[in-house]
């Protein structure tokens, strides 16, 4: 993966590869280039640690940024978990549990990321047609049609079938806005799945 170092304005469009945030990637629309996210992203924690910062988002993206008026500080420890903490006070965000949210809602979409050495921001392409799912199951499962079993989430297609794809008594679900994404995850990470596609709908709320 290519590494940058941040000293200025950068903008990065390819479509998101998310494991766990320490595993993201973002290869490039001409697929040429292949950008370690993961790592750019810790280099913007690690750098502003102790800064005040604000972080707002959403489940299309999110923006962490210096800002001095803040009284939340960004608080980065290696292999622990970022928060944003108030001085004296319990009052705490967890940076790290929610941008996982994000990344797993936006993974295999096209996203912009704008990079400065005072700020991170991600967000969806809006001109990206991707399908999208209803909430409706257990546990934020999302039911799927008869018909897009096949089409959209590939059944019987071996590697090209998302991994997110379950099926019980309840027929064909999607899990990939579930908890239980994140196992799911992990074993395609440990190549412990026959199936290989990271599916890349959004979700478009519950019904």
């Amino acid at each position: 993966m290519n590494e940058i170092i941040i000293t200025g304005a950068k903008t990065i469009k390819g479509r998101l590869t998310f494991f766990d945030l320490d595993t993201i990637g973002i290869i490039t629309e001409d697929g040429v280039s292949d950008f370690n996210l993961a790592g750019l992203l810790k280099d913007f924690l690690s750098r502003n640690n102790g800064t005040s910062a604000v972080f707002k988002y959403n489940q299309d993206g999110f923006i962490l940024k210096t800002d001095e008026t803040s009284k939340m500080l960004l608080v980065w420890r290696e292999n622990r978990q970022t928060t944003l903490e108030k001085e004296d006070s319990l009052s705490m965000t967890n940076f790290s549990a929610y941008a996982s949210g994000v990344f797993e809602s936006l993974n295999a979409r096209l996203v912009t990321v704008e990079l400065t050495p005072a700020s991170f921001k991600i967000s969806f392409d809006p001109v990206e047609d991707v399908p999208g799912v209803y909430y409706g199951g257990e546990g934020n499962l999302c039911p799927i049609r008869k018909k897009d079993v096949e089409n959209i989430c590939g059944l019987g297609t071996g590697l090209n079938t998302c991994i997110f794809l379950i099926g019980g008594t309840r027929g064909f679900e999607c899990c990939k806005f579930s908890s239980m994404a994140r196992d799911v995850l992990v074993r395609l990470k440990k190549g412990k799945m026959v199936a290989q596609r990271i599916g890349n709908c959004r979700i478009l709320g519950r019904k």
